[in-house]
């Protein structure tokens, strides 16, 4: 049995000790408990430690994957029409502190259609998105570039991975962009 769970650790070691700026972040923000001693000696990270030197933080990516999924889900009326929203333009303005218009205009883009009478939501499911509450992986690409990958399953999508592009741009992380596997 002590075998085993060591051979558990070396693997997870591996995985999460290999090379470049890779962390494995738990739901909780930090790693796991039984490896934690390990990681106080590598690489790893929480992400909730990394504010003071301007990194990305677990904060700031579920701020920002909140966000983006509240303003993307806009109310509507009866017939699916957006109250107090007349306008793609309008709503990918909504968005300009959690993202860039590239990365929300995908969204927007297909989500919407607008009309004469104002901006419609079509009525179907919310896209596969990431979930707070399952572990993630961190790349720093640079000091203000990370890739944030996370491997999800729902009854709806199935198996799927997201991967989210964030930018610190004008002193605010931003989701530059967005992609699946």
């Amino acid at each position: 049995m002590k075998n085993n769970m060591l051979k558990t650790v070396a693997v997870i070691a591996v995985i999460i000790f290999s090379p470049a700026s890779t962390y494995l972040v738990f739901a909780d923000g930090k790693p796991n408990s039984g490896i934690s001693q390990m990681a106080e000696n590598h690489t790893v990270e929480k992400a909730s430690d990394k504010k003071q030197t301007g990194s990305l933080t677990a904060n700031e990516i579920i701020r920002a994957t909140d966000r983006f999924m509240n303003i993307l889900v806009q109310k509507s009326d009866e017939n699916y029409r957006v109250i107090g929203l007349q306008s793609k333009q309008a709503l990918l303005n909504k968005f300009s502190d959690v993202a860039t218009a590239e990365a929300a205009r995908t969204f927007v883009d297909f989500f919407y259609t607008e009309k004469n009478d104002g901006l419609y939501i079509k009525p179907t499911e919310t896209p596969p998105w990431f979930n707070k509450g399952n572990p993630y992986e961190m790349e720093q690409i640079s000091p203000t570039h990370y890739l944030v990958k996370q491997k999800n399953k729902s009854s709806l999508h199935g198996n799927y991975s997201i991967t989210l592009d964030f930018k610190r741009l004008q002193d605010n992380w931003k989701i530059t962009g967005v992609s699946y596997k």
